[in-house]
């Protein structure tokens, strides 16, 4: 049987990385079906950019603010919150694909949306391994993160694609399942205390 790599073996660090790799692949996944219903909608490229826009703005204007926020409250709750409010986004990505999914203005709101749910947490889920792995397993947990962003990388566009054949309804549904179960593996964590 193989072990486990040394980081892995920690438990609030395994819960970390098995939240990060759900809600990689479940945003990956929603990022395929959401371009490809966009493209549907007029056909031009230049909407594609609009939704990259509307995923950016946020990030910016919420930058400080979000760090502040990273540096008051539990990182944890924070991360967990974060993630409820990108399934909420790709769960009102299903309503409006139930819909038709004929309007350019729903998609960039919704992309806005999933820019600032997802800043609200980054901050405070980029410092949370330092504070929860032993110094001399940092090194390894880091490059454990890097594997798992990676995977989720290649692995959620090609699992979206495949769901969205089948239908653009089963990529969200999906997605939003398992933002909720990285939710949930966050939320077991064991709250680092804030420096």
């Amino acid at each position: 049987m193989l072990a486990l790599p040394p980081a892995l073996q920690q438990r609030d660090f395994r819960l970390l990385w098995i939240s990060m790799l759900a809600s990689g692949v479940a945003t990956q996944m929603a990022a395929v079906a959401l371009g490809w219903q966009v493209y549907a909608i007029h056909h031009k490229a230049f909407d594609l950019g609009l939704i990259g826009l509307a995923e950016f703005v946020p990030v910016p204007l919420l930058a400080l603010p979000t760090g502040h926020l990273a540096d008051r409250i539990s990182r944890t709750r924070l991360v967990a919150v974060s993630t409820l409010a990108e399934a909420g986004v790709v769960a009102l990505l299903l309503v409006v694909t139930l819909g038709g999914a004929h309007q350019l203005w729903e998609f960039v709101a919704l992309a806005m949306a999933t820019g600032a749910a997802a800043q609200l947490g980054n901050p405070a889920a980029r410092s949370l391994t330092p504070q929860i792995v032993a110094p001399e397993l940092l090194t390894g947990a880091i490059a454990l993160r890097s594997i798992g962003g990676q995977a989720a990388t290649i692995g959620g566009p090609a699992v979206g694609g495949l769901l969205f054949a089948i239908s653009p309804e089963a990529v969200y549904a999906v997605a939003t399942a398992l933002l909720v179960v990285a939710a949930a593996t966050v939320a077991l964590m064991r709250s680092p205390v804030a420096i």
